[in-house]
């Protein structure tokens, strides 16, 4: 035998008045307002000459499968983290939280451009660049510490310090 059905208490759904237009869906939060401590240090971190090599590098977007989640975090605030990690020298979870990204989300980030070879082919990039921008060295830097970083070796012609070649021992 079974037990008799309890009655629905649930409200009613309410239904538009004929004639009438419902209002449209509210969206669930307003973007938030970027941050200008963070928009200048990015800025300043990854220069618009070293943001056009990389931009043109980093790998495209992975598609998910399964649809929605959170709004992909811009590359260049993750590569800004990321020069700004190999330059420092301090751990992921040390990451300042004014490049308002999680320090997770960099790693992965840095992860899955190190096996894609992101930065070999940028450091070739920038290497190969024929009209020096003033920005140039800055760029060779940052991609000397990010391959060290991710603990690949500094190639033959790849200089940490721009375009010159290690001085000869004294003496020689």
């Amino acid at each position: 035998m079974t037990p008799p059905a309890l009655p629905d208490r649930r409200a009613p759904a309410a239904r538009p008045r004929p004639g009438r237009i419902p209002p449209p869906p509210t969206p669930l939060a307003p973007p938030a307002p970027p941050n200008p401590t963070a928009t200048i240090l990015v800025e300043r971190l990854v220069p618009d000459d070293l943001w056009l090599l990389a931009r043109r590098a980093i790998p495209a977007t992975p598609k998910r499968p399964q649809g929605g989640g959170r709004q992909r975090v811009d590359d260049r605030e993750v590569l800004a983290a990321i020069v700004f990690l190999a330059g420092s020298g301090c751990s992921w979870r040390q990451l300042p939280p004014v490049f308002g990204v999680s320090w997770q989300t960099v790693h992965r980030r840095f992860t899955e451009w190190t096996s894609a070879g992101l930065w070999d082919s940028l450091c070739a990039m920038a290497s190969d660049r024929h009209g020096t921008p003033v920005r140039a060295d800055w760029t060779r830097i940052a991609c000397h510490h990010i391959r060290k970083r991710a603990g690949l070796s500094c190639r033959a012609g790849s200089f940490p310090r721009g375009d010159r070649p290690p001085s000869p021992p004294p003496g020689a």
